[in-house]
């Protein structure tokens, strides 16, 4: 009986990871298309009112979910910085649109943990810098 409890133990201990990476890569996988619908909505947003918006309840798409919302701060109508709530405390999304046409879709992960590192690295076309605690990846620029 100690025995299949030891095993039992030993093979949680190696799944349990596992399933965390797992259920880590899915919520980030799925905030991916709440992202996208954002900078959507913020461009239609841009094209009606001449700016953006840091109030994203003025948005068409809805901003707030259950487990996710989004801030938005910025300097100017020019230029604003939205970013996610975190993941688990390990990953997290960030858009930058400027009124020039510019905009950049960033996955940001906590530097230490090496799942959020490869979550983020995989849909990456540049590391953009390490802040601290945290890597920047941009994803999406134009």
């Amino acid at each position: 009986m100690l025995v299949v409890v030891l095993i039992i133990g030993i093979l949680a201990a190696i799944a349990l990871p596992q399933y965390q990476k797992t259920v880590l890569k899915v919520r980030a996988a799925a905030l991916r298309p709440q992202v996208d619908g954002f900078v959507k909505a913020q461009r239609i947003y841009f094209l009606e009112n001449g700016s953006f918006t840091t109030d994203t309840s003025a948005l068409s798409i809805d901003t707030e979910t259950d487990d996710q919302h989004w801030y938005c701060g910025g300097s100017s109508d020019s230029r604003i910085h939205c970013n996610t709530d975190h993941i688990n405390g390990l990953i997290f999304w960030e858009v930058w649109l400027e009124s020039t046409g510019l905009q950049e879709i960033q996955c940001v992960a906590k530097t230490e943990n090496a799942a959020a590192m490869s979550i983020c690295q995989v849909d990456a076309i540049a590391k953009v810098l390490v802040n601290g605690d945290w890597t920047y990846f941009t994803v999406y620029t134009n």
